[in-house]
């Protein structure tokens, strides 16, 4: 898969759907969807950290506020 934070790339008949780069909301393209929203950080670290999914197929999309506060 090609990939990178700069630019997205069209891997044609693969739908990656990825985490690891935080976002206020869920990024979704035709290609790709980011997903992470931060759930593991505190609220001061980030404004409103959840939890998110996507369904297949349907492209809905889901998000669970952070229950619990753990500080790291």
């Amino acid at each position: 898969i090609l990939w990178s934070r700069k630019k997205c790339f069209d891997n044609k008949e693969i739908f990656n759907v990825f985490g690891h780069e935080v976002f206020d909301e869920p990024q979704i393209n035709d290609y790709s969807c980011a997903i992470d929203l931060g759930c593991c950080y505190s609220k001061e670290k980030l404004l409103n950290p959840r939890l998110c999914a996507l369904e297949f197929p349907t492209m809905k999309m889901f998000t669970q506020n952070k229950l619990e506060e753990y500080k790291f």
